[in-house]
C-alpha cells in the first residue's frame, strides 16, 4: 500500500495554482526549506536571498512565489519554488530549485496543435477526483492499492472516481492516446495522461506515457510519470509480462529545476533500479549523482526516500533508509563530488 501523501497529493498541489482548491489562498506557514541544484553556490548565500522565511505564509499569487529576482541576484538561469502541503505537523514544505547558466535544457516535445477533445464525463470524473484528494489526505485515508498496475485509493469517494477511469480507459483508449499526443489544450493532455494509466494492458500505454514524460506542461509530465511509476512496480512484480520502461527521460527529470519532475522521475527510477542493473546504476552515477545527493538530503524522508535508495544502490550500499546508512551514502557521494 502506497501513501497518497507521497504520490497523489503532489499532483493536487501542482494544480492548486490553477485554483484546484480554495484553501491554497491562505496556506499554512512554511515549516521547512530545502534546496536542490545549488552546485557551488553556498547554501547560506541562497538562503539569505529567499523572498520568504520559515514560519511565513506565502499565499497563491504572492510575488514571493516568483523566483526571478532571486535568480538575477544569484546569476543563475532560473529559480523555481515549490510549496508542498502538508508535512505531518501541518506546515508547508518549501523547495528551492536552482538552474545554473549553461546547463543543457531539458528536452521537451513540441506543443501539439490538434483539436482533440475528451468526453465531458471523463473530464468531470478527473476534476472530481482532484477535488477529493485533500479530503482523503486530511481524513487519514491516504493509502492506495497499486497491485493491478494502477492506483486504487482506500478512501471510497476517491476510489469511485478511479473505478470510472478503468472503464474510460477500456472504452476510450485510442481517444486517450490521441489526446495525449495531439491535443493543443493542455487540460485534455493532463486528463489523458492520468486516465490512460488505467488501461487493461499496461504494455500498450508505456510508450505514449513515456513520450508524455517530455510534455512541455509540467502537470502532464507529472501525471504520465506518476502512472508509469505504478506500472514500473507492477512490471517488477510480473516479469512474465515483459513490460519495459526506458529510464532515460526520468534520469533527465532528476536534473530538472521543477520539483514535480524530480519527485515523479525518482518514483519511476526507484522501481527500475531495484534490480541493481549495472548499466542503469552506472548511468545514475555519471548523470545524476549531484541530483540524488541533493534529494537524499531533504528534510522529509518521505520525499527523500526514493533518491536515497537510488543513491545507496549506485554506491553499492544496502537498501536501508535508516539514518546511519543514509548519512553514509551522503558522505560518500559528497566525497566523490568534491
Amino acid at each position: 500500500m502506497r501513501a497518497l501523501t507521497r504520490s497523489f497529493a503532489v499532483l493536487a498541489i501542482a494544480l492548486l495554482s490553477a485554483s484546484a482548491h480554495a484553501a491554497a489562498d491562505l496556506p499554512p506557514p512554511v515549516g521547512s526549506i530545502d534546496f536542490y541544484g545549488l552546485g557551488p553556490i553556498p547554501r547560506a548565500k541562497a538562503a539569505a536571498l529567499l523572498p520568504f522565511k520559515l514560519g511565513e505564509q506565502v499565499p497563491r499569487g504572492s510575488p514571493k512565489r516568483n523566483g526571478d529576482p532571486m535568480a538575477r541576484a544569484l546569476g543563475v538561469s532560473r529559480v523555481e519554488f515549490a510549496f508542498i502541503c502538508c508535512a505531518p505537523d501541518g506546515k508547508v514544505e518549501a523547495y528551492v530549485g536552482i538552474e545554473p547558466r549553461g546547463r543543457e535544457p531539458q528536452g521537451f516535445n513540441s506543443a501539439p496543435a490538434g483539436d482533440v477533445k475528451l468526453p465531458a464525463s471523463i473530464v468531470e470524473a478527473y476534476d472530481k477526483f482532484l477535488s477529493l484528494l485533500p479530503e482523503a489526505v486530511r481524513s487519514g485515508n491516504g493509502n492506495e492499492d497499486d497491485s493491478q498496475g494502477h492506483a486504487l485509493a482506500v478512501y471510497p469517494p476517491l476510489r469511485e472516481q478511479q473505478e470510472k477511469f478503468i472503464v474510460f480507459a477500456r472504452e476510450h483508449e485510442e481517444l486517450l492516446r490521441d489526446a495525449l499526443a495531439n491535443a493543443a489544450e493542455k487540460k485534455m493532455r493532463e486528463v489523458a495522461a492520468d486516465v490512460l494509466g488505467y488501461a487493461p494492458d499496461k504494455r500498450t500505454v508505456v510508450e505514449p506515457l513515456t513520450r508524455a514524460a517530455r510534455d512541455p506542461e509540467k502537470v502532464v509530465r507529472n501525471n504520465a510519470t506518476r502512472a508509469l511509476g505504478v506500472i514500473a512496480d507492477y512490471a517488477a512484480a510480473h516479469p512474465e509480462l515483459g513490460i519495459r520502461i526506458d529510464p532515460a527521460p526520468f534520469i533527465e527529470m532528476l536534473n530538472s529545476v521543477v520539483w514535480t519532475d524530480r519527485n515523479k522521475g525518482s518514483f519511476v527510477l526507484m522501481s527500475l533500479s531495484a534490480t541493481r542493473d549495472p548499466a542503469l546504476l552506472a548511468t545514475l552515477r555519471r548523470d545524476a549523482l549531484p541530483a540524488l545527493t541533493d534529494m537524499c538530503g531533504w528534510s522529509n524522508l518521505g520525499h527523500a526516500a526514493s533518491a536515497c535508495l537510488m543513491l545507496q544502490r549506485a554506491l553499492g550500499l544496502a537498501d536501508d533508509l535508516g539514518e546511519q546508512n543514509r548519512a553514509l551514502a551522503l558522505k560518500r557521494a559528497r566525497q566523490i563530488l568534491e
